[in-house]
């Protein structure tokens, strides 16, 4: 504070200098480096299970046990389908007035073979033993689905709860629809080929060199044309066997360390969306589904950067996954906006162009809903003509290679047929 005018005339006629007051210099926070986004902090699987709980918890819950890290068996393994129709069974319980643990009993005894129908009887003896309510129960399992736990804990009435459960399966079960379709589409013509190369690699190392020995037992000269073919199936059988070793080599990779990297399980998905045809097939069910969530999320009144991570979590494609994700921290630590990430190959361009030229965020979710249907409707009619189409072109190799197994059993046999003539008249 600056002393008065007078004070300082009176300070300086006595011969004293008046106290001024010194300015502190405060250098400001150094500001991350532009092009170079702050990093998100590293968390272990338990502390990040932790924030979502607290992130999701409301002022009802109660402090409850973590559930044990080691368990011996936890169940089948529950398909996306069973954990939809578990989330119906507990609708229907609810809607006609069950108490909602004797709900949880009920339908985890209906499903106690697997791992969800476990963790709804867990879920059961938490809200009897530690006093916890239902939402609270339920988020806290590993097994219940995130989609699921981020539109419960959106719920504010129990009706928004059965409603939103509800939707919860919808969800679920259209994202696997299409999926099991395509497999079912591909299961024969793939086994198909798979059959006719094992049969062209088992020719090619056995069948043929066993043909080509019987010349040299006949004291006949090998023909020119048999000689080719012996070259043929060498050449064939290495190519067989380095294609053979690449895939056995990938599959022990997947078991012991690429199925717990999704940065690799992200880089296959998007091998697989260049695919011709197929690509298309996936893309557009994995963006139908991600516009699905993040419009039911974005409704429930989650927060932008939650919403989008929850939807990318069940979106069903590792690459978009992983892109949205990071688009997520990018909201979350530089303030990006969320529509920008649909600016990206992952994302059809008619979506980024709809998306991007909607003026606020009530349109953006209709936007979303709108072009989620398309999408969904646009898939299964790409996959009814792929049906269609891979049939007649798995029919081309798998003839020829029926071809080439014929030519290699009947060339060296017409070729030996006068080694034997003339051994007939030896004897």
């Amino acid at each position: 504070m600056s002393l008065p005018r007078e004070t300082d005339d009176f300070l300086a006629s006595i011969g004293q200098e008046p106290e001024r007051p010194q300015l502190q210099l405060v250098e400001p926070e150094p500001r991350p480096e532009p092009g170079r986004p702050r990093k998100r902090p590293r968390m272990s699987r338990k502390a990040l299970r932790k924030a979502e709980m607290e992130r999701l918890a409301d002022n009802t819950w109660v402090p409850i046990k973590d559930a044990p890290v080691f368990v011996w068996y936890k169940g089948r393994r529950s398909s996306q389908q069973v954990i939809a129709q578990s989330i119906r069974s507990l609708v229907m319980n609810l809607s006609i007035g069950t108490p909602e643990r004797r709900v949880l009993e009920i339908v985890g005894k209906q499903y106690r073979k697997y791992e969800i129908g476990k963790a709804y009887l867990h879920a059961a003896n938490v809200m009897a033993t530690e006093g916890a309510g239902f939402k609270q129960a339920l988020i806290a399992e590993e097994a219940f689905p995130r989609t699921a736990r981020e539109l419960l804990s959106a719920s504010s009435t129990a009706q928004a709860v059965q409603e939103n459960l509800k939707q919860a399966a919808k969800i679920i079960s259209q994202g696997q629809s299409v999926k099991r379709r395509l497999a079912i589409t591909m299961i024969t013509p793939v086994s198909t080929l798979v059959l006719c190369i094992v049969a062209l690699f088992v020719s090619a190392t056995w069948i043929i060199p066993n043909i080509v020995s019987m010349f040299a037992q006949l004291n006949a000269d090998t023909p020119p044309l048999t000689l080719g073919l012996l070259k043929a199936a060498e050449i064939t059988k290495m190519v067989l066997g380095t294609l053979l070793t690449a895939g056995c080599g990938f599959g022990l990779y997947w078991m012991a360390a690429g199925r717990k990297s999704d940065l690799f399980k992200a880089i296959i998905d998007g091998t697989i969306i260049r695919i011709p045809h197929l690509g298309a097939i996936v893309q557009l069910t994995a963006v139908s589904r991600l516009f699905h969530l993040l419009a039911t999320n974005l409704s429930a009144g989650i927060s932008e950067p939650d919403a989008l991570r929850s939807a990318a979590s069940g979106c069903g494609n590792e690459a978009v996954k992983f892109h949205c994700l990071r688009h997520a921290e990018k909201m979350l630590y530089d303030g990006a906006p969320m529509k920008d990430f649909v600016n990206h190959r992952l994302i059809p361009e008619d979506a980024t162009n709809q998306l991007t030229s909607a003026p606020s965020i009530t349109q953006e979710i209709d936007i979303m809903r709108e072009i989620s249907e398309e999408y969904r409707e646009e898939a299964n009619i790409r996959l009814e003509g792929f049906s269609e189409t891979i049939t007649p072109l798995v029919s081309v190799p798998v003839y020829l290679v029926a071809a080439a197994l014929v030519c290699s059993l009947l060339i060296p046999l017409w070729e030996m047929l006068p080694a034997l003539t003339e051994l007939g008249d030896m004897y």
